[in-house]
């Protein structure tokens, strides 16, 4: 039986596609609407798992007739990790169906178990992926529709932001909306400091703090690093537009509202109450690592309060959930792989399209595990497989050569 590597590379490549383009489009759009506007109910997970399941099927069958792959130390040590973290699940997870609520675990094993997973497969192939430009057109449209969705329930209430009803979807909302932009803009040469402005403005309107302030700490950096001639114009140019977009705000909007807003509440001098909601769960989260320093307390917020939303929010909450052996592994993931591909685009001569979207990605996303996300965002499991298949790739003189250029 002969099995084509090319015919298995393709076949994963695209369903890696439809999984980052799922995550970064289909599933926040989806649930938005479902959860605001009474729309369709989509098994989102579902439909990831069963991409996920059979590209590995896929893979497993080459090697078993091939017997032949590339890989490296990182790989190893990644893979290891995150089989080890689901051997915790695992062994956890009966004690807990028994004696929990059965509706609060279900809604974060999907989180927990299969993101990882898939985000780490879309590492090994979104490299090609972006080297593609048959997608650049796709992309800019699921980017505009987005833009479009938010944009216009934006303005449809007086607080110029996305509603949602009570439910809890909006850092959802704005790590996807993040990701599309990054996989946009580093594809263009012309006009990039529009489409950051305007992906900055609605990712406001999107009311994740972390996620708004982030982004333009990530592309400030990017100007200095790469274009540094041009950083005082794009800084100056970027101010000036956030500052008319916020006395446009303060014109449109009552002063005790504008106070208010979840958005300026750090500027103001009213009381932060998601920011002390943290620190309680921080301290919380610190009392349960003491007590499970070496294995962890999986789900251990979920046995204390019986409900979701109890972690610790930041990357402590590795250690709580998992213990110190996990905790450690995913400090020397990140900042190993954050050191190579910060030094990759240092480089001008390794500074192309692919390099600068991880700079970008591995920058807000790392920051974000760093100080405000838990363990079920899973967006960094990307960087600790892409980063090492990139080395791998760069060694065999496979990689993009499209070197990123000015903004035109």
């Amino acid at each position: 039986m002969k099995i084509s590597f090319q015919a298995t590379q393709q076949l994963i490549k695209f369903f890696s596609l439809v999984m980052i383009l799922i995550i970064s489009f289909f599933r926040p759009v989806l649930k938005y609407f479902e959860y605001v506007h009474g729309g369709i109910r989509v098994n989102i997970s579902a439909v990831l798992l069963i991409f996920l399941s059979v590209s590995i099927c896929i893979a497993i069958i080459y090697l078993i007739y091939k017997n032949k792959v590339k890989i490296n130390d990182r790989i190893i040590f990644v893979l290891l990790i995150l089989l080890f973290i689901n051997i915790l699940q695992a062994i956890q997870l009966p004690f807990l169906f028994k004696d929990y609520d059965t509706n609060s675990i279900i809604k974060t094993l999907p989180d927990a178990i299969i993101h990882p997973w898939v985000f780490l497969l879309i590492g090994f192939y979104i490299q090609k992926i972006i080297a593609n430009n048959r997608y650049d057109k796709l992309i800019k449209i699921l980017w505009g529709i987005y833009s479009l969705i938010i944009f216009f329930y934006s303005i449809t209430n007086s607080s110029f932001a996305i509603l949602t009803k009570g439910a809890q979807i909006y850092l959802m909302l704005a790590d996807s909306y993040a990701l599309l932009s990054f996989l946009l803009i580093v594809k263009l040469d012309r006009r990039r400091i529009i489409y950051i402005i305007i992906s900055a403005v609605l990712l406001f309107t999107l009311l994740s703090r972390t996620s708004f302030f982030l982004f333009l700490f990530s592309f400030i950096i990017f100007y200095l690093i790469y274009y540094p001639k041009q950083t005082i114009f794009v800084l100056t140019i970027s101010v000036i537009a956030i500052g008319i977009f916020i006395v446009t705000l303060n014109y449109t909007v009552s002063d005790r509202k504008l106070q208010e807003h979840r958005m300026l509440r750090l500027l103001t001098k009213n009381e932060d109450h998601s920011r002390l909601k943290r620190v309680e769960l921080l301290n919380e989260g610190i009392e349960s690592i003491k007590e499970n320093v070496l294995f962890g307390d999986f789900m251990g917020d979920i046995k204390e309060k019986n409900r979701t939303g109890n972690y610790i929010h930041n990357i402590l909450s590795y250690w709580r959930q998992y213990g110190i052996f996990v905790f450690l592994g995913i400090i020397v993931l990140t900042l190993l792989n954050y050191f190579t591909i910060s030094r990759l685009f240092l480089n001008k001569r390794k500074r192309t399209r692919y390099v600068g979207f991880l700079f970008l990605y591995s920058t807000f996303f790392i920051a974000e595990i760093i100080i405000a996300r838990s363990y079920l965002c899973a967006y960094i499991w990307l960087i600790f497989s892409a980063v090492p298949v990139y080395l791998l790739s760069d060694e065999n003189k496979e990689n993009n050569n499209e070197i990123l250029k000015c903004d035109k």
